[in-house]
């Protein structure tokens, strides 16, 4: 699917890919900073993790999240209440192809994925 797009998944969590924006770290790395939406519309608490995306290049390599030195706060993790909304960034690698949220990091399936090339 395309950034901007949401989705919605079955407890209530929708999940948005908002923007991209490359980036140079303080090491003189490029990234891709990825900006992710959570809101929970459900009526139960929803955990969220910058590792429940995974990168895939145009190989079909897939990765976790890189770890860069920036002075943006990644995304992190916690628990959104009903009626929570939690915005933040997961870098990564600028050949990234794709990013692929997966709703458990044991999924061998991606729950949705949008195209970042």
């Amino acid at each position: 699917m395309a950034i901007g797009k949401t989705v919605t998944l079955d407890n209530g969590l929708q999940i948005s890919v908002d923007s991209k924006a490359k980036k140079t770290d303080q090491a003189d790395k490029k990234y891709l900073l990825v900006t992710v939406t959570y809101k929970n519309t459900g009526s139960e608490p929803v955990d969220y993790n910058q590792f429940d995306w995974k990168q895939t290049s145009d190989s079909g390599n897939m990765k976790d999240p890189e770890l860069p030195v920036l002075d943006e706060e990644p995304l992190g993790d916690g628990s959104l209440k009903a009626g929570g909304t939690v915005t933040g960034i997961v870098p990564v690698k600028p050949d990234a192809a794709s990013i692929s949220y997966f709703g458990n990091i044991i999924d061998k399936e991606a729950t949705a994925t949008w195209r970042l090339k």
